[in-house]
Parts: structure tokens; C-alpha cells; sequence
């Protein structure tokens, strides 16, 4: 496949082939990528076999089915470290491909693919999350569906705590990894909940909302952040507000309750 001008869409019996493939196809670099018994080589192949289709889709050669197989393949790459490096050039090839629909439903697990691999391959992370988050400023503001989610990456690490996990002499590749962290907390900023401008109250049921609608998130990754988040938001809450919300009987927050323990149940 790499020997061939998919990019361009030039090939037009592979294009067709794949459109009414791609999901087979897919499937079976994943599982490439993924055994035990597969070389190094063989796993790098797959992956640029899949950076290919990736390109096809790029040219909108190929239906948007295939989001929901390629992001998993990634997720399954992405934790070797062999191939990170390559992985995330085939994820910040496939995130433009996403609307605003796509990217609100998938931004979460994205995101937490992403982060383990900040310190060993900041540059190219970094790019991928300013794709994610940073809009140009000709750019038409983002939907509601997206500022939401986007609204709930309070885990982001900023640049204070990106910089406490370095050397003790920061080096200038984590200098400037910390400036462009800075920059991504910038336009997250205004889709954060705040303290400052909420009651207590209203920011401990805005962040367990967040919570009930990740904690039956179809990624595992997502699930657990969301089961920590909810952890870290009793645990801050005050007594007060705690017995406010379980005590009450308004049809939201029993819905509320109601979500967050069937979600745990079934996390």
C-alpha cells in the first residue's frame, strides 16, 4: 500500500476497494498490531498501512464508519512504546478528519490516549492537543456539544505540574513544553467551571454531571478518569453540600445519583 499514491486518491480501483473494505481492513491491522508474536517490523508496516487509509480518508475517499475502528487500533498502539512515535503521526493526521460532533464525542478519549506519552514525546503531543483545543481565531466558535467537552479536561496537566514531575533543572525542550501547555490551558480556560464564579454547590454537581455522563463512557480510559474525578469531587465537597444533594428530592438530582451509581455499577 505505501507504494502507491493513496494520498492523492490517484488510485482509483484501491480507493473503491477500500471503501468497501476499510473495516475488515482495519480490523486486521489491529490485530496485526496488537499479537504477542508479531515483530517490530511487521507492527510498523501495519501502522504505516493504516497511516495510508488514514490519507484516503483525508481526502474524504473513504465513510466516516471507519472513526469509531481507528481510534481503538490507535489506543491498542499507542500503549507500546516501540511505536508511539508513529502512532501519533497517524493520530494528528486523523484528528482533522473530525467535526465538531465527532471531536465532542471522542475528545475525552483522545485526549487520555494521549498523555502518557507527554514526556517521551512532548513535541508531537503537544501538536495534537493544540489541534484538539487551540482554535485560529478566523475559526467559528465552537458548538455547545464540544465547549462541554471540552469543558471537562480539567485533567490537562498545567504547566506548574508538568514542570514539578521534570529534572530538577528543567531542560529547554521542557521549557517550552511547559509554555505550549500554558498556551492549551489559555483557550480551555473559558469552558472550565470555576470556583470563583459558581457557588460551591453548583460546581460540585456540574462536576459530578461531567462525571455520570463519562463514567458510561464506551473507553475503559475514560471510565476510570471519570470514577477518579468523581473520587476527588466528594472528597473536596463539604459536608453541607454532600447532604444537600443526597437528602434531595428535585427530580435533577435524583437523576444525578440515580446515573452516578448505575454508571459506577457497571464501570
Amino acid at each position: 500500500m505505501s507504494s502507491l499514491d493513496v494520498a492523492d486518491a490517484k488510485n482509483e480501483e484501491l480507493v473503491s476497494y477500500l471503501e468497501s473494505n476499510g473495516i475488515m481492513l482495519i480490523d486486521f491491522l489491529r490485530r496485526a498490531l496488537s499479537g504477542r508474536r508479531e515483530s517490530g517490523r511487521t507492527k510498523a508496516v501495519a501502522l504505516n498501512a493504516l497511516h495510508q487509509m488514514v490519507k484516503i480518508l483525508e481526502e474524504g475517499a473513504a465513510p466516516q464508519m471507519w472513526f469509531g475502528d481507528i481510534i481503538p487500533t490507535l489506543t491498542v498502539t499507542l500503549q507500546q512504546t516501540a511505536l508511539q512515535g508513529q502512532a501519533l503521526a497517524v493520530l494528528r493526521t486523523f484528528i482533522p478528519l473530525l467535526d465538531d460532533s465527532h471531536l465532542a464525542e471522542k475528545l475525552q478519549q483522545l485526549v487520555l490516549m494521549l498523555l502518557p506519552c507527554l514526556r517521551a514525546h512532548p513535541r508531537q503531543v503537544l501538536s495534537i492537543l493544540e489541534q484538539l483545543v487551540v482554535r485560529p481565531t478566523d475559526e467559528d466558535p465552537p458548538s455547545a456539544a464540544l465547549a462541554k467537552a471540552l469543558g471537562e479536561l480539567t485533567y490537562v496537566p498545567t504547566p506548574e505540574a508538568y514542570l514539578a514531575g521534570a529534572s530538577a533543572r528543567p531542560s529547554s525542550l521542557e521549557r517550552a513544553t511547559a509554555v505550549r501547555l500554558k498556551k492549551v490551558h489559555a483557550a480551555l480556560a473559558p469552558h472550565l467551571p470555576t470556583d470563583e464564579k459558581s457557588p460551591a454547590a453548583v460546581v460540585l454537581r456540574s462536576r459530578l454531571e461531567a462525571c455520570a455522563r463519562n463514567v458510561v463512557h464506551e473507553s475503559a480510559a475514560v471510565r476510570g478518569m471519570a470514577a477518579d474525578q468523581m473520587s476527588c469531587a466528594l472528597g473536596e465537597a463539604k459536608t453541607a453540600h454532600l447532604m444537600e444533594l443526597t437528602t434531595s428530592r428535585a427530580p435533577g438530582d435524583v437523576a444525578l445519583l440515580s446515573s452516578l451509581v448505575h454508571g459506577l455499577l457497571h464501570c
